[in-house]
């Protein structure tokens, strides 16, 4: 069995997870990152997608991120972040219509920093979607 490392998680609205874990992946810009006990220290820029971690019980942690920042030092995570749900926690119809929305804005954007704030938004609401629809 693997061994485990400290994990904490937290959004700006609450802390999601504090504890023990195996393993954990992670959203990246460029890719997924998975990290172990023994990683090597880094730090990461984390975009919307999915968070999988097994968690020190053996049970699998699964949830809906928005943007934020990983670090990793001495068996050490810590995962800030805009948002974070469970994916049981999403409304389907809700999360629709906010998408919905997000690209109404983003065809009516004018400037390049108000299509890189809608262009986000479009993207976090798109993966709340497609996460609302995956099996629990």
């Amino acid at each position: 069995m693997a061994n485990p490392f400290h994990l904490r998680i937290c959004a700006m609205d609450r802390a999601f997870y504090d504890g023990g874990c195996l393993s954990l992946t992670l959203p990246l810009p460029d890719g997924q990152l998975g990290i172990l006990a023994g990683h090597a220290p880094m730090a990461a820029a984390v975009v919307p997608g999915k968070l999988t971690a097994r968690l020190a019980d053996g049970t699998v942690l699964t949830a809906v991120t928005g943007h934020g920042v990983a670090r990793f030092e001495k068996n050490d995570a810590l995962v800030l972040l805009e948002s974070i749900e469970r994916p049981e926690e999403i409304e389907e119809k809700r999360a629709a219509e906010r998408l919905e929305q997000a690209k109404e804005a983003l065809r009516l954007s004018k400037t390049e920093q108000q299509r890189r704030i809608a262009s986000d938004m479009v993207a976090h609401e798109l993966n709340r979607v497609r996460r609302a629809k995956e099996p629990k």
